[in-house]
């Protein structure tokens, strides 16, 4: 059975319109959207993804010290 994990989510509007976003404990999962909609469903993508690159025993960090927009709580499925 697969456990939910819930990611903090910096979510930022773009300069050029839409959104962008981060996630706190996984540095260099980040992904964009015109919509938030759009962008909830690409992120999560996107940490689906980072999780698979790092495989199943990838230490993840607790916090960060970035500086927060909106902060999302996403829950993956892993």
């Amino acid at each position: 059975m697969a456990r939910v994990r819930v990611f903090n989510v910096i979510v930022r509007p773009a300069e050029e319109g839409g959104y962008w976003a981060e996630v706190l404990e996984l540095p260099g999962c980040v992904s964009q959207g015109e919509t938030e909609e759009e962008l909830y469903h690409n992120i999560i993508e996107a940490i689906e993804a980072c999780l698979e690159a790092a495989g199943s025993s990838a230490q993840l960090p607790s916090s960060s010290t970035a500086l927060r927009s909106d902060i999302w709580k996403i829950p993956v499925r892993t």
